[in-house]
């Protein structure tokens, strides 16, 4: 459909996962905590906190992924770490871990299908290297740096153009893409970009399962851009 109708493409691409071909931690952890949604997790064996929740409510889904998220970065567990741990979750609910693995489930773009995706016009673009926007200046530029040195070994161009990892930012972030030369910054603030938008931070719509079909057509005709709405909370970290 893309090349049919000769649609314009950019991915944003955060690459550590397309080198380290296993599932995206965050994403797996989430997705095994729905597919045993019908069972009760006793979160002891897996993190040593004493607590059993019940997966059929999502927001306790939730609150579970939070507790991992939480043990991930206290422990500062690596890569592999992080992998024998979802494989353990996946245990602990009765879910097919290798099954998983073999069909892909959400994994990431290897690098050479991200170099046929560029080949075939896709435009891939910064998402940083691995999906964190560090507070250290740093360690924010290593991360663009990291990123924009991947991309360019998979498609040789060299990438300028930026997306905020979920959407968070700040603003001293600002200068340091500027640094970067990064030329553009996209925010998951809702609304149309403008000659007057600040370029490295771009709002966007997203079209996802929270968007009904009427929302999607009242952005596609420009109607909702002009529509009163309520203030949305802002992205930014303190």
């Amino acid at each position: 459909m893309i090349k049919e109708f000769g649609f314009p493409v950019t991915l944003y691409l955060t690459t550590f996962y397309s080198y380290y071909q296993r599932p995206v931690f965050d994403l797996m952890c989430s997705y095994l905590l729905w597919k045993g949604r019908t069972k009760t997790l006793d979160l002891k064996p897996l993190t040593g906190q004493d607590l059993k929740t019940d997966l059929r409510r999502n927001d306790f889904r939730e609150a579970v992924l939070s507790e991992i998220h939480s043990f991930a970065r206290e422990q500062k567990l690596s890569a592999d770490e992080k992998d024998a741990f979802a494989a353990s979750l996946a245990a602990h609910l009765d879910v097919d871990y290798e099954a998983l693995l073999q069909q892909r489930i959400m994994h990431n773009l290897t690098a050479d299908e991200v170099g046929q995706l560029a080949a075939g016009g896709i435009d891939v673009q910064l998402h940083t290297h691995r999906h964190r926007t560090p507070l250290d200046r740093q360690l924010f530029l290593r991360e663009i740096e990291d990123n924009r040195r991947s991309i360019q070994e998979m498609t040789g161009k060299r990438p300028t153009h930026f997306c905020y990892p979920s959407g968070v930012y700040d603003l001293k972030f600002l200068p340091w893409l500027k640094e970067a030369g990064v030329v553009s910054g996209t925010t998951c603030n809702l609304g149309f970009a403008s000659r007057s938008s600040d370029r490295l931070l771009l709002p966007r719509i997203l079209d996802n399962a929270s968007l009904s079909s009427i929302e999607f057509e009242s952005w596609l005709t420009g109607i909702a851009e002009v529509m009163p709405r309520r203030q949305e909370a802002k992205e930014e970290v303190a």
